[in-house]
């Protein structure tokens, strides 16, 4: 006996050193990667209750008792009476169904009332085999022992049979069927302890595996909702799961019954968590499509079994919400909104920024409406700090905000979830990295290995539950610039495209846009045929925009998509497009795209070094003035180019798109783009010329000539199209290039006004 005890002595002086009296973390401690990880500690006991705490008749005799006294929280504190019987200690269980996979820390409050130091510890038994495992123990000071933190890693677990337990630990944590305390004896035959607040560093409904799923409250934002705007509704329950953003563990949802009788299942999501008071918040978001009275249910499910409640109410009014951005109906090169009204996108590239309302009021100010944004380790980055499968919720609630500023001002967000470098040299910030706590070796094993195709879904399920019911979303890209990633093989990509995208279409209830993007036109060309990417983009940086910018289309109008310019620059380093503090590059890209038959304008980079810095937004604003309240869809343009020598060998362009009654023309000087300093010296026009379009039906046509640079109107006047259809139009002499729009009097587009149901 005497043996045995010097060895339990032993071997709690050797951890008590280590643990540095146990109640602060020491540098090396094991950090358990997992949500919600943090200095609070959420409660699994406070002995208010007669819970059904043992004494281990293997062990020492002893009694307990809830009592009035030595309580540390609320009102009382169990009261352990411990005997010396030669049996080295006295153990209290309690039988659980614990997960304490994720758990790093115990805390609770010891009352030592022997008058004496006593050896204190605890013991956890796992279903896995039976198996219990010790900790080594700490020494109970006399008196008050108030909150001894016992980290649970390699170091504080007791030997067993020569063999660390540690391993056997981490196979058997998730299920855990008993906690005990240990009391060892000390000196006198009696002694009695008070313990109270047991805690840990995890919330508690992620511990207990046994709670099932109760509703306490359903609180939609609001009775009444405009059509397509969001309501949302808050879910308060009780239950126990591992990984809120795994829905095989945890799942909510509503069912909505729309007067069409048509039924909706909307996921829900967790929305934030509050570490002061141990409590998840769980939302759905929805956006209905229908006027009238909506009904809908709300279920919870764990793995413990399912709960509903319901029905609840609300209805759906006009309020002038355009709806969600679709592909055109009747046009599959063009966009619109759900509800009818054409959409051409127009704006910029903020793909991160420190405030995105400084961006979005200049966009708006301009006339723009649409703004990419990346998702990557510098901004917005959901995925990462904590590993695979876990969501930043402070960074979930940063982009909650910015889809709350594009709606306040109109701007549609084209979100990219991923960057080409996170597949590539940036790969050691992969939440995907073996060395993060993901599945993948290398950076090309990310595009074919399963588990991490499945975290990517899980990703996506979070992404459109908490971010889909808003119509400013205007499309989820999944890569940028999907081409300069790491691949083994082409197709490795493609297919992780085809599978991602079509998911995407699978889960989401309002049909958002998907798409990806490349850097060059020859490569990964599979991805644009793909039946569930709906549109086809483009990126490139060079200053013969004017050349670059055709070819680009022309060679994507074989996918019969929507086409827009996703990125372009006068060079891919930011120092070259400060040759030009002007902008005439950033201008005259703008026409350019205007003048195509392409389904949205081109969108600029260099938005923090190059556009804000000159303060270049007045380029954007002629643009979308000459565009204002123009219907690109069903338009049967014809594209056309023509150079026009003129004297001392410089050369005037014409650019445009023209159909049987209308036409927009882009006059420019090549020259001017490629050498601004020298080109702001000379006339963009430096004489008049005639511009004769031909093929038009006869009759009347108002032409509008503007000022491109500056966004003056120089002249309106009406010309007649003679019998041979040829309209012929004088162009003055400008110092700046050229915008023409002509339409023929008494035609107009079909513009669809929104009326109530």
């Amino acid at each position: 006996m005497k043996t045995l005890r010097a060895v339990s002595a032993f071997l709690a002086a050797a951890v008590l050193a280590a643990l540095a009296s146990c109640t602060r973390d020491r540098p090396g401690d094991e950090e358990v990667p997992g949500p919600f990880l943090s200095d609070s500690f959420a409660v699994l006991d406070d002995f208010e209750v007669e819970s059904p705490w043992s004494v281990e008749s293997a062990e020492n005799h002893g009694l307990i008792e809830y009592v009035g006294q030595m309580f540390t929280s609320g009102e009382r504190a169990l009261k352990v009476t411990a005997f010396k019987m030669g049996r080295f200690k006295t153990a209290i269980r309690k039988e659980v169904d614990y997960d304490l996979t994720h758990v790093r820390k115990l805390k609770v409050d010891v009352f030592n009332a022997a008058g004496e130091p006593i050896d204190f510890a605890f013991a956890f038994k796992v279903i896995d085999g039976g198996r219990t495992f010790e900790t080594v123990p700490f020494k109970l000071k006399p008196g008050a022992n108030e909150g001894l933190v016992f980290p649970l890693n390699a170091r504080t677990f007791k030997p067993l049979y020569g063999k660390q337990t540690y391993e056997h630990w981490l196979r058997g944590r998730p299920r855990v069927t008993r906690i005990s305390l240990l009391f060892f004896e000390g000196e006198r035959f009696r002694n009695e302890f008070y313990v109270d607040n047991l805690r840990c560093d995890r919330p508690f409904q992620m511990v207990d595996r046994g709670m099932r799923p109760r509703i306490i409250n359903v609180l939609p934002s609001a009775a009444t909702v405009g059509i397509c705007r969001r309501l949302e509704i808050d879910v308060d329950f009780e239950g126990a799961f591992s990984d809120p953003f795994n829905r095989e563990d945890v799942s909510v949802w509503a069912n909505v019954r729309a007067p069409s009788r048509k039924h909706e299942r909307i996921e829900g999501f967790l929305g934030d968590y509050d570490t002061r008071r141990d409590t998840f918040h769980w939302k759905i978001r929805y956006s209905p499509r229908e006027f009238g009275e909506h009904a809908f249910d709300v279920f919870v499910r764990t793995r413990k079994g399912e709960v509903g409640t319901g029905p609840f109410t609300f209805r759906v009014v006009e309020d002038g919400a355009p709806g969600f951005v679709r592909v055109s109906e009747t046009d599959p090169t063009a966009f619109e909104h759900s509800r009818g009204l054409s959409f051409y996108p127009f704006g910029q590239n903020v793909c991160w920024a420190s405030d995105y309302e400084y961006y979005f009021r200049k966009m708006h100010d301009y006339g723009g409406n649409c703004a990419r944004i990346w998702m990557c380790p510098w901004n917005l980055f959901l995925e990462g700090k904590d590993g695979p499968g876990i969501y930043d919720l402070e960074v979930a609630k940063e982009l909650d905000r910015v889809v709350e500023l594009a709606e306040q001002y109109g701007i549609y967000i084209q979100l990219v979830f991923d960057y080409h470098a996170i597949v590539a040299n940036d790969w050691a910030r992969n939440p995907y990295n073996v060395e993060n706590g993901g599945c993948c070796t290398m950076p090309q094993d990310f595009w074919r290995h399963g588990e991490a195709k499945r975290f990517y879904r899980k990703r996506l399920d979070y992404i459109v539950a908490r971010w889909g019911a808003s119509q400013n979303i205007l499309a989820w890209e999944l890569f940028n610039e999907a081409d300069l990633t790491t691949r083994a093989h082409d197709d490795d990509v493609v297919n992780w495209h085809r599978e991602m995208a079509a998911y995407l279409k699978r889960i989401d209830p309002y049909g958002h846009l998907v798409t990806t993007s490349t850097v060059d036109r020859n490569r990964l060309t599979k991805l644009w045929a793909l039946a569930d990417i709906d549109y086809v983009q483009s990126h490139f940086y060079t200053p013969r925009v004017f050349d670059i910018l055709p070819q680009q289309w022309f060679a994507k109008r074989i996918y019969r998509k929507p086409y827009l310019v996703g990125e372009f620059g006068r060079g891919g380093q930011a120092h070259q497009d400060q040759v030009d503090p002007d902008g005439i590059l950033l201008s005259a890209t703008l026409w350019l795209a205007a003048t195509t038959p392409a389904a949205g304008n081109a969108m600029p980079w260099w938005w923090d070094t190059h556009i804000d810095p000159n303060d270049l937004y007045d380029r954007f604003a002629p643009v979308a003035g000459f565009l204002d309240g123009e219907d690109r869809r069903n338009r049967h343009d014809q594209f056309f180019q023509r150079r026009l020598p003129l004297a001392e060998g410089n050369t005037l362009w014409m650019q445009g798109v023209v159909n049987r009654t209308s036409a927009f023309v882009y006059v420019f000087d090549p020259e001017r783009i490629l050498r601004p300093k020298q080109g702001t010296r000379r006339p963009a026009v430096p004489q008049s010329v005639l511009l004769a379009l031909g093929g038009l039906l006869g009759g009347p046509y108002r032409v509008e000539v503007w000022a491109a640079e500056s966004g003056d109107v120089i002249s309106i006047q009406t010309v007649t199209a003679g019998a041979d259809g040829t309209l012929d139009i004088d162009l003055p002499a400008s110092d700046e290039p050229l915008a023409v729009k002509v339409k023929r009097e008494g035609d107009s587009q079909l513009h669809l006004d929104i009326h109530p149901r």
